[in-house]
C-alpha cells in the first residue's frame, strides 16, 4: 500500500506540474473547469510614413540680391515615431554648383530636441561657394570627383594652395578670418581653421598655414590638424606677399613699405630669416620657383617706367629681367618643365610668357584672366573669370579652353594627390537666377522626408558714379 500511495502521489505531482506549465503557455483549466487560450496579438504595421520637413524661412519663390541674402535659414520637421536628427542634409544648388549647408546646422541631439533648426552662428548662411575637384589627368574638366563648400570671401582674392605632400590643400581669402583645409582622401568636406583675423598674405608649408596680419611683422603658423598656432616667426617688416618653395623648405616674404625694399628668405625649420635680397622697386607679385630643386623666387614690380619681372636664384642673385609693359599683371606661375614664367593680364585678355632670356610673348586666352597656375605635366592653366572658362596653355599656344556656368576664381594642379582644384564663384550673377534650397531628414524607421523651395537671386546693384557737386 505504501508503495502504491507513493506512486499515486508522484503521478498527481507530475499532472499538476504539467498543468501549471501548460497554463503558462496556453491557459490550462482550473477554478471551475473552463480552460481556454488567449486571443493572438496582431503584429504592428510597419512605419512607412515619411517625416514632415519644411522651410519656415525663407519662403518659396522669395527674391534676394547677391549682396543681400537671407540672414538665416529655418527648417521645421516632425515625425510620430521619432527622427534621426543626425541625418539632416541641407544644400543650395545655384549657377551650376551645389553647396552643402549641412555643417552649419548643429547635429547634437540635445540641441536639436525641438522641431526646428537654425544655423545661429551664420549671419548669411547661403553666401558660400564651392571648390570643385577633378582627376589631374582630366584636363578637360569633364567629371567632378568632389565638391566642397567654403564661404565666399573677397572674390578677387580667393586662393587655393598645396598644404602638404600628402595632397591636402587649403583655401583662403583676404576677406575671411578663417582658412579651409581640403582632405586628400575620404569625404571631400572642408575643415575650418579659425585665424582670428583676415590675412593680408598667406602661404602653406608642410601642414602649417602661415598668415600675415595687418600691422604685425610676424608670420602666424596654424597647424592644419588642430587649428592651433604652431609657429610664430618674426620678420623685419610687415609682409605683404608670401611664397613657399616646397623643395628647399624656404618661405619668401616681400614688403610694400618703400623703406623696406627687400625680399626675405625664411628657413621654416629654423624659424628665422636666412637670406635678404635687396631690390630697387616695390614688389606687386611674388612667386617661388616651385618644382625646381635649385630654389629661387620671382618678383614683379614697377621699375624704370614699366613693370618688370625679376628672377632670383637660390643664392639671391638676380637673373635677366623681363619687361612687361605699362600695366600690372594680376598673377604669376612658374612652369618648371620649361623654365618659363606666365603672368595673367586681366585687361588685355592674355597671358605673358617670360623666358629665362628675358624675351616675352603675349598669348590670347579667355576674357579677364584673373589667375594662372602650373600643371605638373608642363604648361599652365589660365583662369578666365570674365569668360567663365579655363584655358590650357602649352608653350605659346592655347591647347584647349573649357567653359563653366559660374566663373572660376583660382586653381591648383601640382599638389601631392592626383587632383586639380578649381575655386568657383557661384555668386557672380549676370541676370536674375533661380536657386534650389533642399532639405532631407530620416525618421527612426528609415523613411526620408524632403523639402525643396525655389529662390531667386539678382546681381548686386551697380552704384552709379556721381560727379562732385552733382
Amino acid at each position: 500500500m505504501r508503495i502504491f500511495g507513493k506512486i499515486i502521489r508522484s503521478a498527481l505531482f507530475l499532472v499538476l506540474a504539467f498543468c501549471s506549465l501548460a497554463a503558462l503557455m496556453s491557459g490550462c483549466g482550473g477554478g471551475g473547469g473552463g480552460g481556454g487560450s488567449s486571443a493572438p496579438v496582431a503584429p504592428s504595421a510597419p512605419d512607412t510614413t515619411a517625416p514632415s520637413v519644411a522651410f519656415a524661412y525663407p519662403a518659396n519663390n522669395a527674391e534676394f540680391t547677391a549682396n543681400a541674402l537671407p540672414s538665416f535659414v529655418q527648417i521645421n520637421y516632425s515625425d510620430a515615431g521619432g527622427l534621426d536628427l543626425s541625418s539632416l542634409n541641407v544644400s543650395l544648388s545655384l549657377n551650376g554648383g551645389t553647396v552643402d549647408l549641412t555643417p552649419l546646422f548643429a547635429t547634437d541631439s540635445a540641441q536639436n530636441a525641438a522641431s526646428t533648426r537654425t544655423p545661429a552662428s551664420e549671419t548669411s548662411p547661403l553666401r558660400r561657394t564651392v571648390v570643385m575637384r577633378y582627376a589631374r589627368a582630366d584636363t578637360a574638366f569633364s567629371s567632378v570627383t568632389g565638391t566642397a563648400a567654403v564661404p565666399r570671401g573677397t572674390a578677387s582674392a580667393m586662393a587655393v594652395e598645396c598644404l602638404d605632400s600628402a595632397g591636402r590643400a587649403v583655401v583662403w581669402s583676404k576677406g575671411l578670418s578663417s582658412a579651409f583645409v581640403l582632405p586628400a582622401s575620404g569625404a571631400f568636406r572642408a575643415k575650418e581653421i579659425s585665424l582670428g583675423f583676415a590675412p593680408v598674405a598667406a602661404a602653406a608649408a608642410d601642414g602649417v598655414f602661415y598668415a600675415a596680419r595687418d600691422g604685425f611683422s610676424q608670420l602666424f603658423g596654424f597647424n592644419a590638424d588642430t587649428g592651433s598656432v604652431a609657429d610664430l616667426i618674426s620678420l623685419p617688416h610687415e609682409p605683404s606677399l608670401l611664397a613657399w618653395h616646397r623643395e628647399t623648405g624656404k618661405m619668401y616674404a616681400a614688403y610694400d613699405d618703400p623703406a623696406a625694399l627687400k625680399v626675405s628668405r625664411i628657413d621654416i625649420a629654423q624659424g628665422a630669416v636666412d637670406q635678404t635680397i635687396p631690390i630697387a622697386y616695390t614688389p606687386a607679385l611674388l612667386g617661388a620657383r616651385a618644382g625646381s630643386a635649385d630654389g629661387g623666387v620671382f618678383a614683379a614690380g614697377a621699375s624704370a617706367g614699366q613693370f618688370r619681372l625679376f628672377p632670383y636664384d637660390n643664392n639671391g642673385t638676380q637673373g635677366q629681367a623681363a619687361a612687361l609693359g605699362l600695366t600690372q599683371p594680376g598673377a604669376l606661375a612658374y612652369d618648371a618643365a620649361s623654365g618659363n614664367v606666365y603672368l595673367s593680364r586681366f585687361d588685355t585678355n592674355s597671358l605673358t610668357r617670360a623666358e629665362p632670356s628675358g624675351a616675352v610673348t603675349d598669348i590670347p586666352v579667355g576674357a579677364n584672366p584673373r589667375a594662372v597656375f602650373p600643371l605638373s605635366s608642363g604648361g599652365v592653366f589660365a583662369i578666365n573669370s570674365g569668360g567663365k572658362s579655363v584655358s590650357r596653355v602649352i608653350g605659346a599656344s592655347v591647347a584647349g579652353t573649357v567653359s563653366f556656368q559660374a566663373p572660376p576664381l583660382s586653381g591648383l594642379a601640382t599638389c601631392g594627390a592626383d587632383y586639380t582644384y578649381l575655386v568657383m564663384d557661384l555668386w557672380s550673377l549676370d541676370t536674375r537666377t533661380a536657386g534650389t534650397l533642399t532639405a532631407t531628414i530620416r525618421d527612426r524607421a528609415g523613411n526620408t522626408g524632403t523639402a525643396s523651395i525655389t529662390l531667386y537671386f539678382s546681381p548686386e546693384p551697380v552704384v552709379p558714379l556721381r560727379l562732385a557737386g552733382k
